[in-house]
């Protein structure tokens, strides 16, 4: 009898188990009314237009949208609003037309305010972006047959870019528009690059570099810090370094940065192991330069003529044994 009542209580128990299960996978599940997950990103990947190469052997993608349902799908969902949905807009009915005409104006006039005047407030973005759901982004390896090799940018992307949290590349990506992917990454929590490519890898899951850790290649906007052991800080990763943060700092080990960029940027500290400064600096509220080392060190880096030419502020560079003031003309 007791050998007979703990199986029965053993079954019942592992029933029990059963049904928490399935209702976690549940949780977890799809919501195939809104396309959204349990962790509220909406899959784009099917919206992501592919466009032959000039050599017609690749593909290049773009994250933008030549079908117009993908913009009623976002809209239904961000505003909670039930509205008829087709992939032919002018079949709609005018009242749907109009909203969809204004629905996503507070996104593009953001947009259009990055675009004409600076610095950016983030939080600006913050606040606009919040009422939208956070997109998923896969890029496929092949279409059409063929190998999707690029990732280009255009005037579309930078209306999707910024509600984009995950990313995932291909093992078959050779280019990226990697300056435009850190200039407009505004809510880009995960990059994740299929392992098997042999041109880019990613650590921390938002820092795009070249397989062999010698270069920077991508920093999204959301990144707090750098990552140490880079040698070389590409253009593309400096391009939007400094649009959204006041403060920067380069950890040690790199030796080469290039064209570091943005207006909100008012101190930059530097280490001891640079020693070029290629292009210049686009920073025009830039007027704290703390370098970790002397000023004999740093008169040996090797920098462009114009490297401060886009600094309007009067800057100081603070060196461990003193301080080199310039005033900019």
């Amino acid at each position: 009898m007791t050998k007979k009542l703990f199986t029965t209580l053993l079954v019942s128990l592992m029933s029990l188990l059963l049904v928490f299960a399935c209702v976690a996978c549940g949780d977890k599940s799809t919501n195939s009314d809104n396309g959204t997950s349990a962790d509220n990103l909406l899959d784009f990947s099917e919206y992501v237009h592919y466009e032959a190469s000039d050599e017609g052997d690749s593909y290049i993608a773009y994250i933008e949208d030549e079908n117009p349902y993908f913009f009623q799908k976002l809209l239904k969902v961000a505003k909670n609003i039930d509205i008829q949905v087709s992939d032919d807009t002018d079949s709609l009915p005018e009242e749907t037309q109009q909203v969809l005409a204004t629905a996503f104006k507070d996104i593009i006039d953001l947009v259009n305010k990055d675009l004409n005047e600076a610095p950016v407030d983030f939080s600006e973005y913050s606040k606009v972006l919040s009422v939208y759901p956070k997109l998923s982004v896969t890029i496929h390896e092949e279409y059409n047959g063929k190998p999707v090799t690029a990732l280009g940018d255009s005037d579309v992307s930078i209306f999707f870019m910024p509600l984009i949290r995950e990313l995932h590349l291909p093992k078959t990506l050779k280019r990226c528009a990697f300056s435009f992917l850190s200039c407009w990454s505004y809510s880009l929590e995960k990059i994740v690059i299929d392992p098997d490519n042999s041109l880019y890898s990613v650590i921390n899951e938002k820092f795009i570099i070249q397989r062999d850790r010698s270069t920077l290649v991508c920093v999204p906007q959301t990144t707090e810090s750098l990552p140490s052991g880079i040698r070389y800080l590409a253009r593309s990763a400096g391009f939007a370094l400094g649009y959204h943060h006041s403060e920067v700092t380069i950890p040690e080990d790199y030796e080469i940065i290039t064209d570091i960029r943005g207006d909100m940027l008012q101190t930059i500290s530097l280490p001891h192991s640079l020693n070029h400064i290629v292009g210049a600096f686009h920073c025009e509220n830039l007027t704290t330069i703390n370098y970790n080392g002397t000023i004999v060190e740093w008169n040996a880096i090797l920098r462009d003529d114009n490297w401060d030419s886009n600094i309007s502020e009067d800057y100081c560079i603070h060196c461990t044994d003193g301080d080199i003031s310039r005033k900019v003309e």
